[in-house]
């Protein structure tokens, strides 16, 4: 199995267990810390995923980036 970086945007409730399933399949994971909150943060620490500060930096150094939104914010999503 090849082994990719992978972008969570962003280590939510619901997003944490996406990047955690790639993280035990042997995966890179970032994350944007850029107007996060302190929930998000210890979250992504607890999972040991690499700290970004920008959109483009995460862009530049994933070969994918996942998104998971909870659906009540999907319609502001365009």
């Amino acid at each position: 199995m090849t082994t990719q970086n992978i972008g969570i945007l962003h280590p939510g409730k619901m997003g944490i267990s996406v990047a955690a399933s790639a993280k035990n399949s042997g995966h890179s994971l970032f994350w944007v810390s850029h107007g996060r909150g302190k929930a998000t943060r210890s979250r992504a620490e607890r999972f040991d995923l690499r700290e970004l500060r920008s959109l483009s930096e995460l862009c530049e150094t994933c070969s994918m980036i996942i998104s998971v939104c909870p659906p009540k914010y999907a319609s502001e999503l365009s």
